[in-house]
């Protein structure tokens, strides 16, 4: 039979020895949360390096910076990289009459645009009557709308032998016909893809 004392100190010592237990226990998960935060973070960004986008893929080159009125090279016509300018291309709904169109050296503001995650629509209503590029132009607008017209880029590309074309940083996408689905996809897997999505 123990004493009160012998008790006291038989279950002071339990608890103690459950303390240490419960503390090394949160210790450990601490550390396993820790580790398992920075395996995902470690996966994001493999994933993004291997991830396939939409489209065509067409390997950057040059993406050095020349002075605004300087022509741009890129590897595609319409561009998916290149040389470009120090500013980008706003977002927006362009037509052959608009400011920004008429100037002619847009490519280089909108390869900057590219490079921080922009989608463009190119389109060539020559290649179309007259209902169908109306039915094109309203298609291209929806989903500019739909998707609040964040990152999105639409202007006229006379060059271009489909009447849409569209590209993301390393990517083109050709339709014969307006195809949302396709359209969408590829504005949302390629955004991510370019070298500054997070860029304004």
């Amino acid at each position: 039979m123990f004493s009160l004392d012998q008790r006291k100190r038989i279950m002071a010592k339990k608890y103690n020895k459950k303390e240490k237990h419960a503390k090394r226990d949160k210790t450990h998960l601490i550390v396993l949360g820790i580790l398992l935060g920075l395996f995902f973070l470690f996966g994001l960004l493999v994933w993004k390096e291997i991830q396939p986008g939409v489209g065509t893929k067409i390997t950057a080159v040059r993406l050095d910076h020349v002075n605004e009125g300087e022509p741009v090279e890129s590897p595609s016509d319409p561009p998916t990289s290149g040389s470009h300018y120090g500013r980008s291309m706003p977002a927006g709904f362009y037509t052959e009459n608009s400011p920004e169109y008429q100037s002619g050296d847009h490519d280089g503001y909108i390869i900057h645009s590219l490079e921080h995650g922009y989608i463009v629509f190119w389109y060539n209503c020559a290649l179309l009557d007259d209902q169908n590029c109306s039915d094109l132009l309203t298609s291209i607008k929806t989903t500019m709308d739909d998707l609040n017209n964040y990152k999105l880029v639409a202007i006229p590309r006379p060059s271009i032998t489909h009447p849409l074309v569209m590209t993301s940083w390393e990517h083109l996408q050709e339709f014969e016909s307006y195809d949302e689905t396709l359209a969408k996809k590829f504005i949302n897997v390629n955004r991510s893809l370019s070298p500054e999505p997070n860029a304004p």
